[in-house]
C-alpha cells in the first residue's frame, strides 16, 4: 500500500483590478482573480484513493468545488479558474470506492494578486482507512518549465595554465551591487583550482584576477585539488565550504575557507567533514548549503563509482557537522542512471526545492526535488525537467553538470 499522493497547486495572479462577475450572491470589488490547478500522480496514490475533491469557502462569496477522478488514467489534472484575491478556506478530502471520505485536510490560504503563498497541508485518515498523507501545497510559478539562456555560454576557460581544460562548478552570491562567482579551473590531470568572477547583471561576466584565488596546499589532505563549494555569507564573513583531496583515486573531504572579501582566503588546516564519517560514499563534494532556524544544512554529492547518491549533514555552528548515516536522495528513475549528484538547494516560501544532475554514466539532464523538512525528499517528477539536448543551438554537446540554482529579487 502507498500512502503518498502529490499535489501540485498553482495560483496564478493576474491585476484584474474593477472587474466584476454576474453571481446571485452580492460580492465585494476584487482586488484580482486567478486559477489553481491541482494535479496528483496516481502512481503515488493510496489503492483505496478514487476520488479527489477540493473545495475553496469565503464568506460574501460563492463555494468553489473541483472533483478529480483518479480510476481513468495514470495523472489526473483540473483548473478552478477567476478565484477572487483574498483569503479563502481550503478542503481536501479523498474518497474510497464507496465514496467514503477516507482522508481529510483543510487549512486557511490568503492569496494577494502579484503575490505567491506556500501552504503545507497534511490530510490524515479519517478512521475508514489507515496511513497518512502528505500534501505539499505551493502557491506560484512553476519551476518545471526551463530554457536555455540564448547567449551561452556566459563563462569561458582563459587558456591559462589554471583553466585550460575548462571551467565548472560555480557558485553565485548576490552582493549590494554586483554578482560573484567562484568557478573551478581545470589544468592537466584533472587539476582544479578555484577563480573569481564579477557581474553587474548575472550575465555578462568579468574576470577581475588571472590567477586562482584558493590553491591546493603543498602537502597535505588537499594538496592534489580544490574544488568550488557552496559559499554563504554569515555575520559578514564569508565561508566556502570547498572539496578537495590528496589524490584523483583517493578520498576527497569537505573543508572550510573564510574570507572577508570573497577574494582573499584563509583555510581551516583540517576538513570539517571526513568522508570516512559515512560508509558509503569515499569521496565526498559538497553542492549547497542552507541556513534557517538557526541550523546549518550541507547537502554534498557521495561518490562510490559508477554510483552517486546525494547525503546531508546538519550543524548549529557551521564547523561541527553531524553526517546523516544514510542518504538523502538516491537514484529511483530510469534517466537517472548509476546516480544522483551535485544537489543545490534553496528554500522557497517555506519549502526545500533542490535541482540535482543525473549520473548516467555521463551527465546528461537535470531533475527537482522539494522536501518539507530538508531531510526527507521527494522528485517531482519521474522525467527531468532539463535535458542536455535542450541547449541553445546544441552548444553543449558533452554533459551538463554542477547546477547552481538561485532565486534573486
Amino acid at each position: 500500500m502507498k500512502h503518498l499522493i502529490k499535489f501540485l497547486f498553482v495560483i496564478v495572479l493576474l491585476s484584474l483590478v474593477g472587474c466584476s462577475k454576474d453571481n446571485t450572491i452580492n460580492q465585494p470589488e476584487p482586488a484580482g482573480v486567478g486559477k489553481m490547478s491541482m494535479k496528483i500522480d496516481r502512481e503515488n496514490a493510496p489503492q483505496d484513493v478514487f476520488l479527489i475533491s477540493a473545495t475553496l469557502t469565503r464568506d460574501g462569496f460563492q463555494t468553489i468545488t473541483s472533483n478529480m477522478s483518479l480510476l481513468s488514467d495514470s495523472s489526473a489534472t483540473t483548473t478552478i479558474n477567476e478565484i477572487e484575491a483574498g483569503s479563502w478556506h481550503l478542503k481536501v478530502d479523498a474518497f474510497n470506492a464507496n465514496n467514503v471520505v477516507v482522508y481529510s485536510g483543510e487549512t486557511d490560504v490568503s492569496i494577494s494578486a502579484g503575490a505567491t503563498t506556500s501552504v503545507t497541508l497534511q490530510l490524515i485518515p479519517t478512521g475508514n482507512s489507515y496511513g497518512q498523507i502528505n500534501i505539499v501545497v505551493t502557491w506560484g510559478s512553476s519551476t518545471k518549465m526551463w530554457i536555455d539562456y540564448p547567449a551561452n555560454p556566459i563563462l569561458s576557460p582563459s587558456n591559462n595554465s589554471y583553466d585550460f581544460g575548462g571551467v565548472l562548478q560555480s557558485i553565485v552570491y548576490r552582493a549590494d551591487d554586483k554578482y560573484i562567482m567562484w568557478y573551478g579551473g581545470v589544468s592537466g590531470n584533472g587539476v582544479k583550482h578555484i577563480f573569481y568572477a564579477e557581474s553587474p547583471n548575472g550575465l555578462n561576466w568579468s574576470k577581475p584576477y588571472s590567477n586562482p584565488i584558493l590553491y591546493p596546499s603543498p602537502s597535505g589532505w588537499d594538496s592534489w585539488a580544490v574544488h568550488t563549494g557552496p559559499v554563504i555569507k554569515d555575520d559578514g564573513i564569508f565561508r566556502m565550504y570547498y572539496n578537495a583531496g590528496s589524490s584523483q583515486t583517493g578520498n576527497w573531504h569537505i573543508g572550510l575557507a573564510t574570507s572577508s572579501d570573497g577574494k582573499t582566503w584563509f583555510k581551516l588546516q583540517t576538513p570539517v567533514v571526513y568522508s570516512n564519517s559515512i560508509n558509503w560514499a569515499p569521496q565526498i563534494i559538497a553542492g549547497a548549503l542552507i541556513k534557517t532556524d538557526g541550523v546549518f544544512y550541507l547537502y554534498f554529492t557521495g561518490r562510490n563509482l559508477p554510483s552517486c547518491q546525494i547525503g546531508v549533514a546538519t550543524s548549529s555552528d557551521g564547523t561541527n557537522w553531524n553526517v546523516r548515516s544514510n542518504p538523502v536522495l538516491i537514484p529511483s528513475q530510469s534517466w537517472e542512471g548509476t546516480g544522483v549528484a551535485y544537489p543545490s538547494v534553496i528554500i522557497e516560501e517555506g519549502i526545500f526545492k533542490m535541482v540535482y544532475a543525473n549520473v548516467n554514466p555521463t551527465y546528461t539532464a537535470f531533475g527537482i526535488a522539494t522536501s518539507v523538512d530538508g531531510i526527507n525528499w521527494s522528485k517531482e517528477a519521474t522525467q527531468p525537467f532539463f535535458r542536455l539536448n535542450q541547449t541553445h543551438n546544441h552548444w553543449c554537446t558533452s554533459y551538463i553538470a554542477y547546477p547552481c540554482f538561485n532565486i534573486y529579487d
